[in-house]
């Protein structure tokens, strides 16, 4: 594995992996089909203004939404969402605002909205972990 300035990269035959952490959990994805981001996020109080640098419009509407015994922890999974899509692109938390996800199908997976550039390639699904904590992992899914 070869560490660089952004996320560790394993370096043979095409393997990508993301390594994520949030208090005591600890979460390693490794997939050979290409760029992959994990991200898991311990769950503790917040308000949902407080996410609203990271979250869209729509995405703070979606969570306000929520009965108000789950907003909180549904603020943590759209976050997770989106710090997962930014760790599969390399961008960094900073480019989070620029992506939307949006909305969910039968099959599990979110959509992903680029701010410029409108439809994405990239899926983002819930995954269930220990509790007190909330995980999302983003693939990049090639057009058909």
């Amino acid at each position: 594995m070869q560490r660089t300035t952004r996320a560790p990269r394993l370096t043979r035959n095409g393997w990508h992996c993301s390594v994520t952490h949030s208090h005591q959990l600890v979460g390693v994805a490794i997939s050979n089909r290409g760029p992959i981001g994990l991200d898991v996020e311990h769950v503790r109080d917040i308000t949902v203004d407080d996410m609203r640098g990271a979250l869209t419009h729509s995405e703070l509407a979606h969570v306000r939404r929520q009965h108000p015994d789950d907003r909180v922890g549904e603020v943590f999974r759209s976050w997770g969402r989106k710090e997962s899509i930014v760790k599969l692109t390399g961008e960094g938390v900073a480019a989070m605002p620029a992506y939307e996800v949006t909305t969910r199908s039968d099959n599990g997976f979110w959509t992903v909205q680029d701010a410029s550039q409108g439809d994405t390639n990239y899926v983002v699904r819930d995954l269930s972990v220990h509790t007190g904590y909330v995980a999302a992992i983003a693939e990049y899914t090639p057009m058909e």
